[in-house]
């Protein structure tokens, strides 16, 4: 019986990944002036669009919006001058919605803010309750609370074991990065018509649902800030969810093409929404990008790039603010962006 070599076929193999490379590049030229042509449509329609965005995410997102307040418990943690910190779970179809509420009550109505993190964080991280802090929030979420707001800080599923905080034997939550964990649940909720972004964008809704009722909150001033996976929360959250006024995301913004992912390469994607098509369905409401020039995830001489499609998109582009700012993968590290996001607000 005949046998070879077992790199012998490996010519054929490299022809065949070159071939499929060059057909993807290809399909993507292709794909990228039929973006553009719908990209004019977007400002034309922009609810049916919406709708549009809400079915190629799924399940629950494209479902019959409920119009019953979630229910809700919290527990008081601390107060902390003029600030009550509250743990908060709240009720998104049975699935106790996690995240921690900084609240000033003393009967005044204020705005409220959503302050997202990123990848391998939680709340508490983003909201400096931690011994050690964070190397990259920046407290975003207490430098947000310098302003006259409110904040909910929510936990997506994105935490991963904190090794300075916790070892084996105090928690086993944390045994599984959110990697394979959040992977396994996407393809289930994806075989059942809806993705692990769809529920988490859901959750956040509701969050909105229930905090625009309460007396301690103006509904008409609602607002988002993000760090690298919050920003990404933030741009799709706005996009679809229109009662958020003003929105900030960091650290995320970029070539959608280029800097994929199984959450944001979403179905039709490169005919459809890529980074710039989900701004043209935040405008007019207002959004400031800010991105690290030193980002070693995400270029920001890619992001600056499409930035610059952007602009050209736009009517005009005093409701849409860009920024590099002198940092890594962080949460922007001025005050110039959250002054811009509070002027709005």
């Amino acid at each position: 019986m005949y046998t070879e070599h077992h790199m012998a076929g490996n010519v054929y193999r490299r022809e065949y990944l070159s071939g499929l490379e060059k057909l993807i590049q290809l399909k993507q030229g292709e794909a990228e002036q039929e973006r553009r042509r719908f990209s004019e449509l977007l400002l034309e329609a922009p609810d049916v669009y919406r709708k549009k965005l809400r079915d190629i995410l799924g399940w629950p997102l494209n479902a019959e919006r409920d119009k019953t307040l979630p229910k809700a418990k919290r527990i008081l943690l601390a107060k902390d001058g003029e600030i009550s910190i509250y743990r908060m779970q709240i009720d998104v179809l049975g699935v106790p919605f996690y995240g921690i509420l900084f609240v000033r009550e003393d009967g005044k109505c204020r705005p409220f803010v959503i302050s997202q993190h990123g990848a391998l964080g939680f709340p508490e991280l983003n909201s400096d309750l931690l011994q050690g802090g964070s190397s990259n929030y920046n407290s975003m979420t207490k430098r947000i609370l310098q302003y006259d707001v409110n904040v909910f800080a929510p936990q997506l599923f994105l935490w991963t074991k904190p090794q300075h905080v916790l070892s084996e034997e105090e928690d086993t939550v944390f045994d599984d990065t959110y990697e394979s964990t959040r992977r396994r649940l996407d393809e289930s909720l994806k075989q059942l018509g809806g993705s692990m972004a769809a529920f988490e964008i859901y959750c956040l809704t509701r969050v909105l649902d229930y905090f625009e009722v309460q007396d301690y909150v103006d509904k008409t001033r609602m607002g988002m800030i993000g760090m690298s996976y919050g920003g990404f929360y933030t741009l799709y959250t706005a996009a679809v969810e229109t009662r958020l006024k003003a929105n900030l995301a960091c650290s995320f913004y970029n070539n959608r093409i280029k800097y994929t992912n199984y959450d944001w390469a979403i179905r039709n994607a490169a005919h459809t929404f890529t980074d710039n098509e989900i701004v043209l369905m935040i405008y007019p409401r207002m959004l400031y990008i800010a991105v690290g020039r030193q980002d070693l995830l995400f270029g920001a001489q890619d992001a600056e790039n499409e930035y610059e499609k952007l602009k050209e998109m736009l009517p005009d582009d005093h409701k849409v603010m860009f920024e590099v700012f002198d940092g890594d993968h962080e949460f922007v590290p001025t005050d110039h962006a959250l002054n811009a996001f509070m002027k709005e607000l």
